[in-house]
């Protein structure tokens, strides 16, 4: 009888250790799934910065153009004018 209690205990923790790997198995494709959902959306975040980045070196370089049209080109203009008046 003794025996046949272990064999009966060997059964259920086998039972538990089955059913505990198929439990860590889900976990563990859960996980890669957001694992990929992570990678995906980083990647998608980078890609919107750098359009961004080069989207605020264009606006700069546009800046720097009419500042420098204001400052070679409309201020002596203005100046000769108002001294003509």
């Amino acid at each position: 009888m003794e025996h046949q209690t272990r064999k009966s205990l060997n059964m259920d923790e086998r039972k538990t250790d089955h059913d505990l790997l198929i439990e860590l198995r889900t976990e563990m494709r859960g996980m890669r799934v957001d694992i990929n959902d992570i990678k995906s959306n980083t990647a998608s975040r980078i890609t919107l910065l750098e359009r961004d980045v080069v989207s605020l070196k264009n606006t700069r370089a546009i800046a720097y153009a009419y500042a420098t049209l204001i400052t070679l080109v409309l201020v002596p203009l203005l100046a000769a004018y108002i001294s003509r008046s």
